[in-house]
């Protein structure tokens, strides 16, 4: 397989990837719909954990010893790089609160206060996406219950996540290739040079 061949492939599956995300979206949402909201937000705190530990990887060099560390930690290291938004990365540490009241508060679940405080996390682009599906939804479902909500949240900020992800991938790619243009020039201007010489 040649260069050009590898990038085309390359290329086309995060392409893929990026398209699918709506899919993949309407799917996680079909998933936690049934399930209880502790399960549900469990699953996608899982979901989202493992996105950042595909991401760290990519970031940042002897990874091994940050994918081991706890959730927040790894969260914090990628916004602190000044990689991810600081939209996606309140909504994420709210969405971790939240798994940690489910966690370590008895009656956290039947107080039904976990979508305003996962609510109050979302701000910017994060929070627009999030109103823009509940209202999507609502045309054809009427008017949905805050229950409803939350799980409509945590599957949007776990796919903004996963494109955030995909995103990071592309980056690496683009900036890989660019550099790869970048020594290719210099090694022609010394080829030339020592030609002429």
């Amino acid at each position: 397989m040649d260069d050009l061949e590898l990038r085309s492939r390359i290329l086309d599956r995060i392409n893929a990837e990026l398209l699918d995300s709506e899919v993949q979206k309407k799917a996680i949402y079909k998933e936690v719909r049934h399930e209880s909201t502790l399960v549900a937000t469990l699953r996608l705190h899982l979901y989202a954990e493992k996105e950042l530990n595909e991401i760290l990887p990519v970031m940042v060099l002897h990874s091994e010893s940050i994918v081991n560390q706890v959730f927040k930690r790894k969260l914090s290291l990628l916004y602190s790089l000044g990689v991810m938004d600081k939209h996606l990365f309140d909504a994420i540490s709210k969405l971790n609160d939240v798994r940690n009241n489910f966690a370590h508060k008895l009656e956290y679940e039947s107080s039904s206060d976990y979508y305003q405080d996962l609510k109050s996390g979302l701000s910017g682009w994060v929070l627009e996406n999030h109103k823009a599906d509940v209202k999507m939804i609502e045309l054809s479902n009427g008017e949905l219950d805050d229950d409803t909500k939350f799980r409509i949240a945590i599957a949007g900020i776990w796919i903004q996540l996963r494109i955030f992800a995909t995103s990071i991938m592309l980056k690496k790619f683009e900036y890989a290739k660019r550099l790869e243009r970048e020594i290719k020039e210099e090694l022609d201007k010394e080829s030339t040079s020592t030609d002429e010489e």
